[in-house]
């Protein structure tokens, strides 16, 4: 009679089993019972040398993060399946004499059997702590595979080839199939609800191919959405979501060449050849300095974000070399990433900490003549912005559609330098909010020296400057 251990008189361990062949091999697959993991598969003695051992010496570190994952998880954990040699005599007896009866049975093994792990060391540890913690979990069961022992050469071999071709998967899609952590789920959803993200996020690789259509990868957006909510990880999920899309749609509006690629009317690798805002430390430097605009202007950062329209973002810009480019190369350290900080929290004024003036002097320093060509970059700044119009963007709801007035859309004043310019926002307000002719209120261009309006834009983007032709329109 077998007991609830799986003994039976005899002292043999009965496991149900599946039977293979592999490279001409018999192996078995079996399901074991979590709880017997520290009794089956005893650890390797750490004493003996590499070249008596089967696998690599167990990595201490590891065990705990891989209990927690467990633990953390209880109803939705992946453990794959355990690979060990079995050094003993075994019985494989089917249930069935038909061709797949043959395949499916009762495997019998001897007490004194010796299961020595050549893959899954790691996860047997994991178990065996996580059953301290919480005894349930011995209940469960985890898949097993078993081969016959035929040597050290051959274990050692088994544990090279299983171990050879092991990749993990890039950070980039590693956060697109992440349905758990909450800043996964908050970067996935701005790219959803901002459609220059939506068109122009890679989400497959960590870093953008030479020759991608795309402008930044989810892996950058993502650490730059973090670095954006630094000080938000107490929130609401939803409160978080919100946020992080207003940031972002805002930033979007601010630099409308991001919309000019999504458009097709630039490629976005001559995009990138030409600015220095489609790299990855431009959204990086836009994340870390949102999380402090945020906190010191709560009520008035979407203003504020607006100055980010003043800086020259080619990469020809003197300003950028020896802050964040070294012989016209962009460089990716962490100390670039702090001075583009640095740099933009003065465009939004906003304090500098020790550290990022530190930056900053050394910066000024490096570049050729930076003083000098940052204050006649001002004054080319403060000539500009004499120029400058205003845009009205705003939307109520349609009564064709019993609409009501209010539909949730925001209503913004954007300082732009040209018509065309201010008609390719209008443009993109009207696409991101999926707006109609019924809906639109916006376009209304002013003169930003006098308040008087110069012009129109109509919800197909053409531009009236002519007042009896707008106000025909209205």
């Amino acid at each position: 009679m077998t007991n609830d251990q799986g003994l039976i008189p005899s002292f043999e361990y009965v496991l149900p089993a599946i039977r293979g062949i592999q490279a001409g091999r018999e192996y078995y697959v079996s399901m074991c019972p979590v709880r017997f993991i520290p009794k089956l598969f005893a650890r390797e003695d750490e004493e003996n040398p590499p070249d008596q051992r089967v696998a690599r010496s167990l990595n201490s570190k590891r065990v705990p993060d891989m209990a927690n994952y467990i633990l953390n998880n209880p109803d939705n954990y992946t453990v794959s399946a355990i690979t060990a040699a079995i050094d003993a005599d075994i019985n494989f007896e089917p249930i069935g004499i038909e061709k797949e009866g043959r395949k499916m049975g009762r495997l019998r093994v001897p007490m004194d059997a010796r299961f020595q792990i050549t893959d899954g060391q790691h996860r047997c540890a994991a178990f065996e702590w996580a059953l301290k913690q919480n005894p349930a979990l011995g209940y469960e069961t985890v898949a097993v595979i078993l081969v016959l022992d035929i040597g050290l050469r051959y274990s050692q071999q088994m544990f090279l080839d299983l171990n050879r071709y092991g990749v993990h998967p890039d950070a980039s899609l590693a956060i697109l199939y992440d349905h758990r952590h909450p800043q996964a789920t908050v970067v996935k959803a701005v790219i959803r609800n901002i459609n220059v993200f939506r068109s122009l996020i890679d989400k497959e690789h960590q870093t953008l191919p030479v020759r991608s259509g795309k402008l930044f990868t989810l892996h950058t957006l993502y650490n730059a959405t973090s670095m954006l909510l630094a000080d938000w990880q107490t929130a609401e999920l939803e409160q978080q979501i919100d946020l992080a899309i207003r940031y972002w749609q805002a930033v979007s509006y601010c630099i409308p060449d991001w919309e000019a690629v999504r458009q097709r009317t630039v490629s976005a690798r001559e995009m990138r050849q030409d600015y220095v805002h489609s790299h990855a430390i431009a959204l990086l430097g836009l994340g870390a300095v949102g999380s402090v605009l945020l906190s010191v202007y709560p009520h008035s950062w979407e203003e504020r974000l607006q100055e980010l329209r003043q800086i020259d973002w080619l990469r020809s810009n003197p300003d950028w070399e020896g802050r964040i480019m070294v012989k016209g190369q962009i460089s990716r350290s962490r100390t670039s990433i702090g001075r583009m900080v640095a740099y933009l929290k003065g465009y939004l004024g906003l304090p500098l900490t020790s550290q990022e003036e530190e930056l900053e002097n050394a910066s000024s320093l490096v570049g050729r003549e930076n003083s000098r060509q940052q204050d006649q970059q001002k004054q080319r700044f403060i000539r500009r912005n004499t120029d400058q119009f205003i845009v009205i963007l705003s939307a109520c709801g349609n009564p064709d559609f019993r609409q009501t007035e209010d539909i949730g859309v925001p209503t913004l004043k954007l300082p732009v330098h040209s018509l065309e310019e201010a008609s390719q926002i209008c443009q993109g307000y009207i696409l991101e909010y999926e707006l109609g002719g019924g809906n639109w209120t916006g376009g209304q261009v002013l003169d930003a020296r006098t308040n008087e309006q110069v012009g129109y834009i109509a919800c197909s983007g053409k531009i009236w400057t002519e007042l009896e032709d707008w106000m025909k329109l209205k």
